[in-house]
């Protein structure tokens, strides 16, 4: 299995809604980065660390030691140590408000899990990802995403990439878990003091994902259909070339 699924959960509003795009892209280089300014992804990343080890740590997943080992790892990473002293108060302020939402929604009882690797290849082929935050209740599985950018509000609302998470969270605990059947999502993007959220039930999303998702990855995997240009294009490697556009 490669690093990057070919129809990523992260990518499915692109692939789903053009199919051939995503056999296309694979066959173009990484576009080439702004070497002049931070690197966008790296510093998500960097914070989606840092959250994690701060919600692990806070729900006894790991100790004090190995928090502390991880913490001095992300410190010494070279966007860390290139922040002046406000922006480094910032991005941690901005990390641990992301925290603290995601506390206040694991109740008494519930399963937090953080950084969780789902599987959703019974609908899309070779399809996997891993969700920021899982959340296992006796009734419903709740999937919450961090977005750390300081762009456009993403919202929930029929958000692909978490229904996806879920689906994948749904097919891995379910035996386990045998009475879900609620999902709900939230998109949190703490710099922008943006929260969305959106709910389905079990029976809706796998209807969704075998109706609607099903056949549309199939002609994705592949690469048959039509290109069909739209907003969707905005992170396309192959928008410059396509014709369609």
């Amino acid at each position: 299995m490669t690093a990057h699924a070919l129809l990523s959960a992260s990518g499915s509003k692109r692939w789903l809604s053009c199919t051939p795009s995503a056999r296309l892209e694979a066959t173009l280089p990484e576009p080439k980065r702004n070497t002049s300014g931070i690197d966008f992804s790296a510093e998500g990343t960097l914070a989606h660390s840092l959250a994690e080890i701060r919600l692990r740590l806070h729900f006894n997943q790991i100790g004090h030691d190995e928090y502390d080992r991880e913490y001095e790892i992300i410190k010494t990473h070279p966007i860390y140590q290139d922040y002046s002293e406000v922006k480094r108060e910032d991005f941690e302020a901005n990390v641990d408000n992301y925290v603290l939402y995601v506390r206040s929604q694991i109740g008494e009882g519930d399963v937090p899990l953080f950084e969780q690797r789902v599987d959703f290849s019974d609908w899309v082929p070779d399809g996997f990802g891993t969700a920021d935050v899982v959340i296992l209740s006796e009734r419903s599985i709740r999937v919450i995403d961090l977005k750390f950018g300081r762009g456009v509000p993403v919202s929930a609302q029929d958000n692909s990439q978490l229904r996806l998470y879920a689906l994948g969270a749904y097919a891995k605990f379910k035996e386990e878990w045998p009475h879900i059947s609620e999902v709900s999502y939230a998109i949190h993007q703490p710099r922008l003091d943006s929260i969305s959220t959106d709910g389905t039930t079990i029976v809706k999303l796998l209807d969704w994902a075998n109706y609607y998702v099903k056949p549309k990855a199939k002609k994705a995997w592949s690469g048959s259909g039509e290109f069909i240009p739209g907003e969707w294009c905005q992170f396309c490697k192959a928008k410059a070339q396509c014709r369609a556009r």
